[in-house]
Order: C-alpha cells, then structure tokens, then sequence
C-alpha cells in the first residue's frame, strides 16, 4: 500500500534530479555551483533522515537526524556566501569545461541521492535485507548491495537517464545517445532488481538481448565510421569495460556468489553516464584520430568484447542449465605443491575458458551478433558467387555448429556421425578410441572429398565458425591491420613463413602425440592424462576453444585469418592442403587486363594476404595457394570484374562442352565466366 505512496515520490525526485544536472551545467560561475551543491547535499540529507528514522525509529535518530541536517545547511550557506564574496566578476566562457571538481561533486552527491533513496523506499516497503544497528563497514556494504541492487534504484535511475537524455539530447552526438539510452534499458532489465517480480529470468535474458543490440551496433558504427573524436573512441571503451565488469558481476552472482561486485560495477555505470551528461560538449570539441591505425585501442576493445560475451553467455548458461553447469568441467586441485600449482591453475584457466566458449549459449549469442554482420555485408558485396557463399555461411553457422551438435544429436550419439560429430577433426567429440575410428575416418574422407572439389573453403570459408566471424562489416574492416601490423607482415606472406613453419610443426606435432596416447589409454596399454583429462581432449579445448580466441582478439597484430597465416589450426590445415591438390584456383578472364592494372585491388582485398595474385594471373591466368581459402574479396574488389571461381562445376562444364557445345550450355548455366 505504501509503494502507491512511494512511486510519485520517487518520480518527482527523479525529475527534480534531471532537471538539476541540466541547471547544473549552465552554472558559470562560483556561486551558481555552490547553489547547485547546496541543493543536492541538502536533497540527500534530507532522505538520509527519512532512512535513519525508519531503520530505527527513535528520539535518538530523530536528534540526529536533525544536526545532519542542520550542519549540511550550515556549510552549504557558508559556501554560498564565500563564494559570493570572494567572486569578482564572471568566469571564461569555457570555466565549465574546466570545472572536473565541481562536476565529480555533482556526480558523487547525484549517486549519493540515489543510494540513499534506494535504501529508504526499501525499508518501507517492507524490505529488511538493507536494515542496520552498526556503522561497520560489513555493514554498509551490505546496505550498499541491497539498495543499488533494488528496484528502487535500477527503475528511478533508468528513468532518471531518460530524462537526462532527452534534456542533453541536443548537445551529445546521435551515437552517444543510441549509447546511453542502451544504458537505461540495460538499467532497467537489471536481473537482481526483478526478483521481488520474479522476474530475474527475464533480465538475464532480456538484458542479454539489449546487450548484443548494443555490440552490434558500436559493431556497424565503428565499420562506417573508420575515423573516431577521441572523446567517443574513450567513451566506448569505458562503456565496454563497465559492461565486462557488469557482465562478470551478473555471472558470480548466479554462480551462487553476492551481489556486492554487481553494485560497485552499476556505480560504475552511473560514473561513467553522468560523465558523458555532464561533459556533453567535450564529444565535438575533441580531435578526431582514425582508429584503424590504433591497434592498441583495437586490441583492448576486441579483448572487452570477448570478455563481455564470454560472462554474458556464461551467465545464460547457468540461467539455463542450472550451477550444475559448472562442474561439467574437469579441473585441478591446486593443492599444497608448488611445481604442481604452477601447472593447476594455467590448466583450470583454459578449462573454465573451454567451458564457456563451447557452450550453446556462446555459440547462439556469437552467431547472433556475428551472423548479423555477415547479413549486412551480403548487402555490399556485387558478385553472386560470393553474396551465396555469405548466406550458406550462416546457414552453415546455423546448422554445423549449432542445430546438429546442440539440439539434432546432443550427448555421445554424436561422435558416431562422421563429418558432423567431428567437426573439427580429432579431438572434437572426445577421447581416440577404437570404437570411433570409422566416424573420424569418415570425417577427414568427406572433408578431404569436398576439400578436393570445392577448396579448403569449404571449411575455412563455410563450414568453420571462423567463416562467420571474420566476413562481417566490421572484422572484414580490420584486415588493414594486416599491412600496416609488424607481426602480420611476417606471417601473412605468400610462402610458408618461418613463424608459420614452427607453428604448424608444433600443432601437428602436439596433435600426433596426444592421439597416441589418448588411443593406447583407451586400449588399457597405457594410463595418461592432463588431471584426469583425456589429451586429445585437452588439445582439442586449448587449440579450438582456447588458443583460437586468443588469436582472435589479436586481430589488430597478427591480422585477420591468424588460425590460417599462424598455422594453428591442423583442421584447416589439412583441408587446404588437399584443396591445393584439387579443382580450386581463381582465373581471371583476360590476363591483360591484370596488367593493365593500377590499384591491385585484389591483393589489398585478400583476407590473409595473398599479394602473388597479379603477377600469377598474368603469368598462367590463374592463382593457386595452399593459404588461398576462397573468400573472395579478391573478386569483389576486381575494379574490372576480371576475377572468377574455379572448381568442379567448372571443371564438368569443359568437359561437358567438349563433348556436346549445344547441350551444356544448358545444363550448367553460369557457371564460370561472367559472375555479378
């Protein structure tokens, strides 16, 4: 009954706290920011009295109550009058761009009033978790985490960011309020606020959702926008490091741990929106930098991305599955040995990584946000053959890596299905054992027989998750990385560099030796393993889910593609190879137009760094690569349209024409040639 009370009161402070952030950034002068303080200190002393008379309704409480008050208005009259008497005249125009004391104040005191109202309204509306007899500090933080994390402060301080919003809506750039209104949704949808509606699913979900929203688009925002106001590229970042620690939060309290991380990271948030409100200005007035030449502001985004997605879904996956879900992964005891120690917790990191990072939640939420870009580049390429190739990647995406695995044959039924249980060759669905040899025989036959065909792209280019990772708008923007990067020099050449040379040796080497020993354990010949985990599928965990991401998020290094320019991936590996040995080149249909050729689109287009193209194309009117995977931004970017696709199809085709010229030409209609 007390909340019908409550609600308008709460709404009016809203209001009164937007309206006063709006007045405050008008003040220019000394006495209007002590006016300013005044009001906001004496706002949160007066609800600090409303709290500390319902927490303990007592004459004592009242008498304090009371000097709280009293002294806040002291001081604040005081610094009124000395700022009156000691200002001479009026400020500089800019005094508000300068004044960071004044506005770290405002901010401070606007939180302050929020937490104290949060704390109060919750007590009277009946909730006992936020009452105290003790100032210890225990104390207050559980008061803390109780009053950030209720729906008296979530609910009033979305609110509050609209409002705010749409007051500062003129002076704060389109991208950034696209930002902060995502903020207030994400307020809003907060899980532990929603628990007294029962509720706290939906968050998760909900805000998982607005979450991926948000990715997607700074995603396309920093695609079409290749040159960045620093004010906005700091902004960004700041927002996906409050949102990891938001995310990291949301995911320890649904493992069974406190809400207390969750509270500071909402603080956070609230910093950083007040900041950008109260600096709205500072977003046109700054230098604008290109952040495609910013590698290591594009590392440290890439790395909060992943951290971000990896706490999202892990949280999803706890949501779903229940805390059971985290004991489906084997981990070490560190015990008391040091040397054992050092090798336990690299071993629990990768394992805890593996877990998430192969879960169906992360391949949904990847799918999702990545697939979403892969749409938005269909759109911009012009050859067919590539635009189909696009769709079939996420088709494949769909199917391959999440449908099939996930929901069609889930649990150990999958390993007995050639090519689909293996997806990525040994070690994917589990230990090597006898039993299995016809299924991973099988897989590496099929692959091995569309590889021949069709290409390594048929894996590196469709079937493997990397295809939809890469060929979005905005990761296929990053491949400039790959000629202005001093490591992504050396690895992406034409020949097999030395770095690629050891690396392949290693992988393959590890990769050989963890089968032996995972199929004489098997056979009882022999009893090895990594903690009690089979090696192959420790191997399969490092390299696939582990090592792969690593690499990932170091695109702004190593460049696009670094699974296939560093020679980490055995699987993708061996499909090249005998793609190499099959139908697969690219032709070009007049090799003089090659040499008339100034721009060289081709070899700037490709992916992984091919810059042989040209001159092969007017030597032999054809290219081929063991690192050629078939993406085709080669074509795409042809100025003349001079590039096409060879491979079976075609193949046939010749053979076909050979024999009966009038027949073919209907049977297999376009292909080669001619491919817009």
């Amino acid at each position: 009954m007390l909340e019908i009370i409550l609600w308008p009161i709460a709404s009016l402070m809203v209001l009164f706290i937007a309206a006063t952030l709006k007045w405050s950034s008008r003040m220019r002068e000394r006495v209007g920011f002590s006016f300013v303080l005044f009001v906001l200190s004496m706002m949160a002393a007066m609800i600090a009295s409303v709290g500390l008379y319902v927490n303990d309704p007592s004459i004592t409480s009242i008498e304090f109550s009371a000097a709280l008050n009293f002294t806040v208005m002291m001081l604040g009259i005081g610094a009124i009058l000395y700022a009156f008497i000691t200002t001479k005249g009026g400020v500089h125009e800019d005094a508000w761009d300068h004044a960071w004391m004044y506005k770290l104040s405002v901010i401070a005191l606007v939180l302050v009033n929020e937490i104290l109202m949060g704390w109060a309204f919750s007590m009277i509306s009946g909730t006992d978790t936020v009452r105290t007899h003790s100032a210890a500090l225990p104390q207050l933080m559980n008061i803390l985490s109780a009053s950030v994390n209720s729906y008296w402060f979530t609910f009033t301080m979305s609110a509050e960011m609209v409002i705010s919003l749409f007051y500062f809506r003129k002076q704060m750039p389109s991208e950034i309020r696209i930002m902060v209104a995502s903020q207030a949704v994400i307020m809003f949808l907060l899980p532990t606020a929603l628990i007294p509606f029962n509720g706290s699913s939906f968050g998760v979900y909900a805000g998982s959702v607005a979450m991926l929203c948000l990715f997607i688009y700074i995603f396309d925002y920093l695609y079409k926008n290749r040159n960045l106001k620093v004010a906005v590229s700091n902004y960004i970042v700041l927002l996906l490091g409050v949102f990891v620690l938001m995310m990291a939060s949301l995911f320890y309290w649904s493992a069974g741990g406190g809400m207390l991380p969750l509270a500071f990271s909402v603080v956070a948030e609230m910093i950083l929106y007040f900041g950008a409100i109260l600096n709205a200005g500072a977003f046109a007035k700054t230098k604008t930098v290109a952040w495609l030449r910013k590698p290591t502001w594009a590392f440290v985004l890439l790395s909060l991305i992943f951290a971000g997605e990896y706490f999202m879904a892990g949280l999803l996956d706890v949501q779903f599955y229940g805390v059971a879900f985290l004991s489906r992964v084997d981990i070490a005891a560190i015990g008391q040995n040091p040397f054992t120690a050092i090798l336990a917790l690299p071993f629990d990191f990768i394992q805890y990584v593996g877990l998430v990072t192969g879960s169906i939640w992360f391949y949904i939420m990847m799918g999702t946000e990545m697939g979403t870009l892969v749409v938005f580049q269909i759109g911009k390429v012009h050859q067919l053959e590539t635009k189909i190739r696009l769709v079939l990647v996420v088709v494949a995406y769909s199917v391959y890596s999440v449908l099939v695995p996930f929901f069609l044959f889930p649990g150990p039924s999958l390993s007995a299905i050639p090519f689909l249980g293996w997806s990525m060759g040994v070690g994917t669905s589990g230990a090597f054992a006898p039993a299995l040899l016809i299924a991973m025989a099988g897989t590496y036959v099929i692959s091995g027989a569309l590889s021949f065909l069709f290409g390594g792209r048929q894996m590196c280019s469709m079937f493997c998750t990397a295809a939809l990772m890469y060929q979005g708008t905005f990761y296929d923007s990053m491949k400039k990385f790959g000629n202005s990067s001093r490591v992504a020099k050396k690895v992406r050449q034409n020949k097999m560099s030395t770095l690629y040379m050891v690396t392949a040796s290693v992988v393959w080497s590890s990769i050989f030796l963890a089968v032996l020993l995972s199929y004489l354990t098997s056979l009882g010949v022999i009893n090895v393993s990594l903690f009690g985990v089979d090696p192959i599928v420790f191997a399969y965990v490092f390299y696939f889910n582990f090592l792969w991401y690593v690499i990932f998020v170091s695109i702004p290094f190593v460049g696009t593609y670094g699974c296939v320019t560093t020679g980490i991936c055995h699987w993708g590996m061996f499909n090249q190879f005998v793609g190499r040995l099959g139908f697969w080149r690219l032709k070009v249909k007049d090799p003089v137009a090659c040499v008339n050729c100034k721009t060289k689109d081709c070899t700037t287009a490709c992916p992984v760094g091919l810059t042989a193209m040209p001159g092969s194309f007017i030597a032999r009117s054809e290219f081929r690569s063991y690192k050629c995977i078939g993406v085709g931004e080669c074509a795409s970017a042809c100025p003349v349209d001079n590039i096409f696709f060879y491979d079976v199809r075609n193949w046939v085709r010749e053979k076909l024409q050979a024999r009966h010229p009038d027949v073919s030409r209907d049977i297999l209609p376009g292909i080669g040639g001619k491919q817009n």
